[in-house]
């Protein structure tokens, strides 16, 4: 239904669409009389106005205007396009993206409601350079009213977030890697731990170089008679061991890396 408001201004060469480069050129050179939006000096004021937002911005947008999504958009989003263009402009929506049809209807039914919709991260396959590329966008809708409070059009912002996309999906993937590491550290810890328990001779951990007691097995506790050892100091868990001179020999084994291999050896403890 036409109101006042969506009446055409001006005469046969009261409108052009300005700016945007190298689609706006294309934009001003085509037959719109040939598309169900006709001739752009008929266009009412809704449609010049969202025409001239879409043209002049700096980032991709497309609108679909009317019940046959007839779409205008600019350079940002001809570049998306690729193959498509320039054949996607003045063209429908069903007819540029069949592929997509069913998911773009759904959205473009709720944007004539006067819904507004966002998908972020939104993953297509298009054609770059007649090469088939997965990319991933933020798409946002909005309702484009016309001067008599109706919806005459859709407007889609479209971000490319690619390269944002993969470096999630690759950190994702080194997340999963890393898990997977600390799985196998964590068996292979756990079966050491297994076999440190089981050895028959009296073994013991101690770390850092105040000689803290981190392991102690079985034939190691009863050696130095059930005493709580874990978590202490050597010097501290068994003192006695100090006048032996076990803790200086503990210190420069520390300090210099180099194993010791002793023969028999009388300990108090």
């Amino acid at each position: 239904m036409n109101c006042p408001g969506n009446v055409a201004l001006g005469g046969p060469a009261a409108y052009l669409p300005r700016g945007g480069g190298a689609t706006g050129e294309l934009v001003r050179a085509f037959d719109w009389s040939a598309t169900a939006l006709g001739a752009a000096t008929e266009w009412t004021p809704a449609l010049r106005t969202a025409v001239d937002i879409v043209l002049n911005s700096p980032i991709a947008m497309v609108l679909m205007w009317g019940p046959q999504h007839v779409m205008i958009y600019n350079d940002g989003y001809a570049e998306i396009a690729a193959a498509r263009h320039p054949a996607a402009l003045g063209g429908t929506v069903p007819g540029t993206w069949p592929e997509i049809w069913d998911w773009n209807r759904a959205i473009l039914e709720a944007g004539f409601r006067g819904e507004t919709r966002q998908h972020l991260g939104a993953g297509f396959t298009v054609l770059r350079n007649g090469v088939p590329e997965e990319v991933w966008f933020d798409l946002f809708y909005t309702p484009v009213y016309d001067s008599c409070g109706t919806v005459g059009g859709v407007l889609c912002t479209v971000v490319e977030v690619t390269e944002r996309v993969r470096r999630e999906r690759l950190a994702a993937q080194d997340r999963a890697e890393l898990d997977r590491e600390n799985r196998r550290l964590r068996q292979e810890t756990a079966l050491l731990r297994d076999l440190f328990e089981q050895a028959p001779s009296f073994m013991a951990v101690l770390r850092g170089p105040e000689h803290v007691f981190e392991l102690a097995n079985r034939p190691y506790q009863q050696l130095v008679g059930g005493r709580d050892i874990i978590g202490k100091r050597l010097a501290e868990a068994l003192p006695e061991v100090r006048a032996q001179g076990f803790v200086d020999l503990l210190n420069r084994v520390y300090a210099s890396g180099q194993p010791y291999v002793g023969g028999s050896r009388r300990s108090s403890c």
